[in-house]
């Protein structure tokens, strides 16, 4: 049976204006508030090992199945849409575009083999 593996929310504000490759501490604090500032932005996930690396606590690695919740919110001011891509070994599952005024849900899961699955599993207008 897996488990939540953080319980906690830090939520930390992206304005770049360009596309970003959010670090391990940006996804893993839990929420990501980006304003898209000006254009429709294309964001990358950092990669599985980094993830799994930043997941490590005190030399003991997760374990296949461990989750992370991770929200990401567009506070854009205009219409302008975030689009999430993959980092290396990171399987996408479910909608990866999270509309203006919009929070994506998301769970980040550990799997095998040196692999993390990024899945949405809902939007909501905030």
């Amino acid at each position: 049976m897996s488990r939540k593996f953080i319980d906690f929310l830090s939520p930390v504000t992206v304005g770049t204006a360009g596309p970003v490759t959010y670090t391990p501490a940006q996804l893993l604090s839990g929420m990501i508030i980006r304003d898209c500032a000006g254009a429709a932005r294309s964001d990358t996930l950092p990669t599985a090992a980094q993830i799994v690396d930043a997941l490590t606590i005190s030399g003991r690695a997760p374990v296949v199945g461990n989750t992370v919740e991770v929200y990401v919110r567009n506070t854009s001011a205009g219409a302008f849409a975030v689009t999430l891509l993959t980092g290396a070994n990171v399987v996408l599952a479910g909608t990866m575009v999270v509309p203006q005024n919009q929070t994506g849900k998301y769970l980040l899961t550990v799997g095998a083999s040196g692999f993390v699955t990024f899945t949405c599993v809902g939007l909501g207008a905030h």
